[in-house]
């Protein structure tokens, strides 16, 4: 055994001065094996500590644990403390990716793994939201994006395929919220004003180095619905088809109901119903025509049209007389419906030219009898002063 030693010494000591061909000879096979391995190891060793001295010095900066170089806590990324405990290092790559350090000591993930190649990402996402699609013209409104992915994505805002920017038409608000799994930034749009050009799509663009993603929402221009009943007559003799007419405006299509003293009105033989519609620009008309057959006093009434969308409804209301009186046919309103209505308040005297020019009116209000001379159609008048 002395002879081992001695020969380990001499080739270890000075670079191998003795000959080792030497000293086979004088050695066992036993002995002369354990040599050889007394030299691998000491070789190895002094290999080790020449090409791995970063390693050991990050052994003795991380509890003895030796980390890869890539493996350490992103500087941005506060929250590693939170993901290790609540063990969230191997629920996903970028976990692992950006609090590679604290969850390797941890002994939550390996110290070789996909989360050292640096492409891990917490994957982004984007939604729009908002409380109503409908817009009154008019009025503001905003839509909320809600982001989310690590890094921090930005947001952007587009009108169809046009970039917003901050304007005085438009704005723009953001606001961020942190959390140890991903950031959660929110951009808020605001748009003034709100007009029938403003009825399009809007799309949220959520970026960053992992990727993109888009959320869209398409608003409606929505103006408060309109009724009107167009129809001018409300007196009529009995026996006649009394028609009513109502037009019903909306950015959504109305649906009309009618009304008879705040009953409603049922299709049938009596009350027939037609009804036509049309779109400019977006804004839907519909006219509802509802015709009462063969009229009588007991059709005398207040009228309702009922209009409504999801914008809300809106009503428009007429009030028809009908009286069993003959009309003459001599007997016209010459002048226009509305004005002889007005000037009821004559009594439509039998001597004034009134009595001529609204005959029919006066006569169905029953202010002029059926037969007279009236109907000769001699009495004049200066219609200016009317």
């Amino acid at each position: 055994m002395k002879l081992v030693l001695v020969a380990v010494a001499a080739l270890l000591a000075g670079g191998g001065a003795v000959d080792p061909l030497n000293i086979v000879g004088q050695l066992t096979v036993s002995e002369l094996t354990q040599v050889i391995n007394d030299i691998m190891e000491e070789v190895m060793t002094r290999v080790m500590t020449k090409t791995l001295p970063s390693v050991q010095k990050k052994a003795v900066q991380n509890d003895g644990v030796a980390l890869h170089p890539n493996c350490s806590d992103n500087n941005v990324y506060n929250g590693c403390g939170l993901v290790v405990q609540y063990g969230l290092c191997n629920k996903a790559a970028y976990y692992a990716r950006y609090c590679c350090r604290s969850c390797t000591l941890a002994n939550q993930i390996p110290l070789y793994g996909q989360h050292l190649l640096n492409n891990a990402e917490a994957p982004v996402e984007a939604k729009v939201t908002t409380t109503s699609t409908s817009v009154q013209l008019g009025s503001e409104v905003t839509i909320s994006c809600h982001a989310s992915g690590y890094p921090e994505p930005d947001v952007a805002w587009f009108k169809g395929n046009s970039l917003i920017r901050l304007s005085n038409k438009y704005a723009l608000g953001v606001s961020a919220a942190l959390n140890p799994l991903v950031q959660r930034p929110r951009s808020d749009l605001t748009i003034k004003d709100f007009v029938r050009e403003d009825a399009d799509t809007y799309l949220c663009v959520a970026v960053n180095q992992a990727g993109r993603n888009i959320s869209s929402i398409d608003l409606r221009a929505e103006a408060p619905i309109q009724a009107r009943i167009t129809s001018r007559d409300q007196l009529y003799p009995a026996g006649v088809d009394v028609t009513l007419k109502c037009q019903a405006k909306g950015y959504q299509t109305p649906g009309i109901a009618w009304y008879k003293n705040f009953e409603a009105i049922v299709e049938s033989e009596k009350y027939l119903r037609k009804e036509n519609g049309s779109v400019d620009r977006l804004l839907t008309t519909v006219v509802d025509t509802l015709t009462i057959k063969n009229a009588d006093e007991s059709d005398s009434g207040s009228y309702i049209c009922n209009a409504t969308n999801e914008a809300g409804s809106d009503t428009s209301q007429i009030r028809v007389k009908v009286t069993d009186v003959t009309i003459h046919p001599n007997c016209t309103d010459v002048i226009d419906h509305d004005d002889c209505v007005r000037y009821l308040s004559t009594e439509c005297s039998v001597t004034d030219y009134i009595a001529r020019f609204c005959c029919r009116t006066c006569t169905l209000v029953e202010h002029l009898p059926a037969h007279g001379p009236h109907l000769l159609n001699t009495a004049k008048g200066n219609v200016t002063s009317i």
